[in-house]
Order: C-alpha cells, then sequence, then structure tokens
C-alpha cells in the first residue's frame, strides 16, 4: 500500500507545479477569469479540487479504519 501512497503524493505534487494550466483561455485581458463562472465551469480549475476532495475523503475512510480496527 506504501507505493500507492507515493503515487498519489507524486500526482498531487505535478499538480501543484502545474503552472502551464494559468495560460488556458480566459486569464488575462479581458479573458473574462474575474467571472466566478470561469472557476467553477472550467476543468482545469475543477480538477485539482475534485482531485484535493476525492484524497480527502480517502485519506479520512482509511483514517476510520484504522481506528476500526484498533479497537
Amino acid at each position: 500500500m506504501r507505493n500507492g501512497t507515493r503515487t498519489l503524493g507524486l500526482a498531487c505534487a505535478a499538480l501543484l507545479v502545474a503552472s502551464p494550466a494559468a495560460a488556458h483561455p480566459g486569464h488575462g485581458l479581458g479573458g473574462g477569469s474575474t467571472h466566478w463562472l470561469h472557476y467553477v465551469g472550467d476543468p482545469l480549475h475543477v480538477a485539482p479540487l475534485a482531485l484535493l476532495g476525492l484524497g480527502l475523503a480517502l485519506g479520512w475512510r482509511r483514517w476510520r479504519g484504522s481506528r476500526a480496527r484498533t479497537r
């Protein structure tokens, strides 16, 4: 299971350093990136948040499972 944790960590690190994602259409002068719909409707903004939520949910589930086994 240790290998899966390492893979998840590397995937999260890759998302953090993905600076070219900031250059997608909609940013810059007159691009409309100040509107909240840009951040909710663009997959490049939604995907990292969804992966973060998935990671937190899986971590919480694993934590709860390990606590149940120790009782």
